[in-house]
């Protein structure tokens, strides 16, 4: 919504994207012609933003999915979850292209770097991890004195900003 624009009062469509569970996560494509949701039941999918029908389904992840995000380049999906793990599927096939493992705790936050050859991950083990998306190797750790609750990438990807249960912000270069 831009800058002096009239807020919307009601919902233009509601859709029930998650039967019966709760939802954790929302991101849009750079686009924004689609929307990704994560949720309980375990699934990440795939809406188009301009009617709410429902593009694809991700399975995989074991527990909740706390975080999602879609890549910039639109070939890739992530979702962060519960199992301690970040998925990345292949939006073309549906299909799982990598699983990222290194967290201890539950995953909160997670991102992809505005070139889509990175991502970032944070959460409950107050670690911030930058991640190699071709690979899947975990490139960086930045250790943290708090639970990362959400984290955020400059658009040129220069600063890694998070904050944390203990009220804080951080950036990190």
């Amino acid at each position: 919504l831009a800058l002096g624009c009239t807020l919307p009062t009601a919902p233009k469509i509601t859709v029930v994207a998650h039967e019966r569970s709760e939802m954790h996560g929302l991101r849009p494509s750079s686009s924004g012609s689609v929307l990704v949701t994560g949720s309980d039941d375990r699934l990440v999918k795939l809406w188009d933003a301009r009617n709410g029908s429902r593009l694809a389904t991700l399975e995989g992840a074991v527990k909740a999915v706390m975080c999602v995000a879609l890549s910039g380049d639109g070939n890739l999906a992530l979702g962060a979850s519960g199992d301690l793990a970040i998925r990345l599927w292949t939006i073309r096939t549906t299909r799982i292209a990598n699983t990222l493992t290194g967290h201890t705790g539950k995953i909160y936050a997670a991102g992809f770097t505005p070139d889509s050859k990175g991502l970032y991950s944070g959460g409950y083990d107050r670690m911030l991890k930058v991640w190699d998306v071709v690979s899947g190797v975990e490139t960086r750790t930045m250790h943290c004195t708090s639970s990362c609750n959400d984290a955020a990438i400059s658009p040129e990807g220069a600063v890694l900003t998070s904050v944390h249960l203990d009220a804080s912000i951080r950036l990190w270069d």
